[in-house]
């Protein structure tokens, strides 16, 4: 029987494959098409969204090992949005294909670190940046969810483009 940790690997890795075959199929110009924009946030291209991926889950990674490890994650008032637009163009000096790469091997390794839990691990509660207490079995499954949203919003952007 499969345990917790090969079930959320299995299913990170293949949301992932799913999600790096989406943002292959869009070309030229339309990684520049605004998907997000408003007085409060500034403007996210297709590129942008598909950047702060790589980057949020190299960081949230980075926190689970903190909360796999007893700590409490992230700290009281953390603002999501303040550190999403903070990093924003932090990897607009690498290749399209070096953002792919990096996608890829984040993936990875948050699937591998998925496997090396155990279900006492797993059950621990710390502060995720965006649900606040949970358990870390909740936060790794966030993770899907996640670039699940961010893909539904670049297809409803590039919808209205047609139109």
């Amino acid at each position: 029987m499969e345990n917790t940790g090969e079930r959320l690997a299995g299913k990170l890795r293949s949301e992932g494959a799913r999600t790096s075959e989406f943002f292959k199929g869009i070309h030229g110009d339309a990684w520049q098409q605004v998907v997000f924009s408003s007085t409060e946030n500034p403007i996210w291209s297709i590129r942008d969204v598909f950047e702060h991926l790589v980057i949020s889950e190299d960081l949230l990674r980075a926190l689970f090992r903190e909360v796999a490890a007893g700590h409490e994650g992230a700290p009281p008032g953390f603002k999501v949005d303040d550190a999403n637009n903070a990093a924003l163009g932090t990897l607009r000096v690498l290749s399209l294909a070096e953002v792919f790469s990096r996608f890829q091997t984040g993936r990875d390794l948050t699937a591998a670190f998925a496997e090396t839990l155990t279900s006492d691990q797993f059950a621990t509660i710390g502060r995720h940046p965006f649900l606040g207490l949970c358990t870390l079995e909740e936060m790794l499954r966030l993770i899907s969810v996640h670039n699940a949203m961010h893909v539904k919003d670049i297809k409803k952007s590039l919808s209205q483009q047609e139109k």
